[in-house]
């Protein structure tokens, strides 16, 4: 079943949670949004509080197959490709270490020369 049939069907019967999605999407005054960004400030310091949380990345690769308009890896976009090697990746990451970072973002596009377990075909 693709994606749209699936969606439609989501649609003919709403599920709670499909409901309360689409209630999201729908219009609302100045007071109902000011009351939802509110519930959303409160539920955001329960659960994580009043901390920003900054990942550093480390770009695997720029070589995509995609062509999404908003993105820099863009397959048509005329850079120069690249991919790191696992050596390149450590000496990276240990480089942000050194500077006290320990969240680390991996960073790729997407390419048929990587396959689903994470690992490069060789």
């Amino acid at each position: 079943m693709s994606f749209s049939e699936e969606l439609n069907g989501l649609m003919d019967c709403p599920t709670p949670l499909v409901r309360r999605f689409m209630a999201l999407l729908e219009p609302v005054d100045d007071a109902r949004l000011e009351a939802m960004a509110q519930e959303s400030r409160r539920l955001t310091r329960l659960h994580f509080g009043r901390t920003i949380r900054l990942f550093a990345p480390i770009y695997l690769s720029n070589e995509c197959i995609n062509n999404c308009k908003y993105c820099g890896f863009s397959r048509d976009n005329p850079i120069i490709r690249t991919t790191l090697t696992v050596d390149e990746v450590v000496q990276e990451a240990r480089y942000l270490h050194g500077l006290g970072l320990r969240s680390i973002l991996l960073v790729a596009g997407e390419h048929p020369k990587f396959v689903s377990d994470g690992y490069m075909q060789e």
